[in-house]
């Protein structure tokens, strides 16, 4: 979310849009740019949401990208600012891009993927004030975001490689021919 940062395609944009200028940006004194890459029927209330808050030169809508990646290099910070999540492959996107990650707690997905926190920032889900902190600790402590950043890439090559899940792929089915076997 932060300079040349990039959103979620969509997941939740407004939520990071209501954290980062007016209480980043303006309240807080930080200069801070929201890039949001995604396109759809929800980029028009976006479009209102950001005249209405007055920060039409703090918030860069990129649209769709057919190659989002780019955009995620060169981000100081990926924020996934979503209520409701199953698996965010952006979020692991992001990750292996080496870019710090800030997301919701929400039920399910992230908290996993980030070890409860030890991979990224974990904030509730519908809180800006939160949310905006998080935004401000990644701009104070930046080397130290990107040192956890560093070892989410490292986690993410781990643990969601073609050949670890080839891995788990193969243990599974081993357990469950073990298991048919007892059975027999």
């Amino acid at each position: 979310c932060l300079p040349s940062g990039v959103d979620t395609q969509m997941a939740g944009p407004g939520r990071c849009l209501g954290a980062l200028p007016g209480r980043v940006a303006c309240d807080r004194g930080r200069k801070a740019e929201l890039v949001i890459v995604g396109g759809g029927d929800p980029l028009v209330g976006l479009q209102n949401q950001i005249a209405a808050a007055k920060v039409e030169d703090d918030v860069l809508l990129a649209g769709y990208q057919s190659n989002p990646y780019p955009f995620m290099r060169t981000a100081d910070l990926y924020c996934l600012s979503s209520v409701y999540e199953g698996m965010p492959n952006a979020l692991v996107e992001a990750m292996l891009c080496g870019v710090p990650v800030l997301s919701t707690d929400c039920e399910s997905g992230p908290r996993e993927i980030l070890q409860g926190g030890k991979y990224g920032r974990l904030v509730p889900p519908r809180d800006p004030g939160r949310l905006a902190d998080a935004i401000e600790d990644a701009l104070l402590h930046h080397s130290t975001w990107r040192g956890i950043a560093s070892e989410a890439r490292r986690h993410v090559l781990q643990t969601y490689s073609l050949d670890a899940g080839i891995v788990r792929l193969m243990d599974t089915f081993d357990l469950a021919i073990e298991r048919f076997r007892r059975r027999s």
